[in-house]
C-alpha cells in the first residue's frame, strides 16, 4: 500500500490501545437470533437504539478482545438493533459486511451460503457506543465517531504489526482480494486512513 503517515504514530497506538481497553471495559454481546443481542456476562439483552458498534475478534477465553474487525453505524434513527441483525441474521438481503465475507469463504473453497457467513459473523462479538441523539446532530455524530474509530484501527495496523491480523492460512482475511482488507484486518470497503483521534481523553468519553 502506497501510504504516509502523517499523523503521530505514538498517538495513534495509545489511541488504537485505549479503544481495545474501552471496549474489554464494556459491555459485550452475541447474537442470539431473532433480533436479540445478550451481554455475554450479564445476559442482559441490547436496548440501546442509536449508536456505533464494532465487531470484536476475542481470545479463546470469549472474555476480552483480541482485535476489531469493524466498525459501523445505522443512517436512520433507532434502527441499531435492525442493522445489527441484518449482519448477523440469515438475511436475504445482504449487507457490504456479509459480501466481503462471503467472498473470502468462497475464495477459501468453503461453503458460503447465509448460515456459513453468518456462522463466522456471530463467532464475533459486538460493542456498542451509544449516541443518544435523534437530532441531525445525533446522525452527524454518529458519522464521525465512525469515522474516526476506523482511521484510528486502520492507521494502527498500517505502523503497528500487533493491530493486523495473523499471517495464519485459517484466518478469512488471508482470502481477501482487497488488499487493505487483507493488511488491515477491518472488514470495510471504504473509510479507511481519514483523520483518526488524537488523544485517548477523546475516546474515553465515547464509551459508557
Amino acid at each position: 500500500m502506497e501510504i504516509q503517515p502523517i499523523y503521530n504514530p505514538e498517538d495513534i497506538y495509545k489511541c488504537a490501545k485505549k479503544i481495545l481497553q474501552c471496549c474489554n471495559d464494556s459491555k459485550v454481546y452475541k447474537f442470539t437470533g431473532k433480533g436479540k443481542f445478550e451481554d455475554i456476562k450479564n445476559h442482559e439483552l441490547l436496548n440501546i437504539e442509536n449508536g456505533v458498534y464494532l465487531f470484536l475478534q476475542m481470545n479463546e477465553d470469549d472474555r476480552t478482545a483480541k482485535r476489531i474487525v469493524r466498525v459501523g453505524t445505522h443512517n436512520k434513527n433507532n434502527r441499531l438493533i435492525k442493522r445489527l441483525s441484518l449482519h448477523c441474521g440469515n438475511s436475504i438481503k445482504g449487507t457490504v459486511f456479509r459480501e466481503l465475507v462471503r467472498d473470502c469463504l468462497i475464495k477459501k473453497g468453503e461453503k458460503s451460503n447465509p448460515e456459513s457467513i453468518s456462522e463466522y459473523i456471530n463467532g464475533l462479538r459486538i460493542v456498542v457506543i451509544p449516541v443518544n441523539d435523534e437530532s441531525n446532530k445525533g446522525i452527524e455524530k454518529r458519522l464521525r465517531i465512525e469515522e474516526q474509530l476506523i482511521a484510528t484501527l486502520s492507521w494502527a495496523a498500517f505502523l503497528f504489526s500487533e493491530f493486523r491480523p495473523e499471517k495464519d492460512e485459517t484466518d478469512l482475511f488471508t482470502f481477501a482480494e482487497n488488499e487493505q482488507i487483507k493488511k488491515i484486518g477491518l472488514w470495510l470497503s471504504d473509510g479507511m486512513f481519514c483523520t483518526p483521534f488524537k488523544s485517548e481523553k477523546e475516546i474515553e468519553t465515547l464509551f459508557p
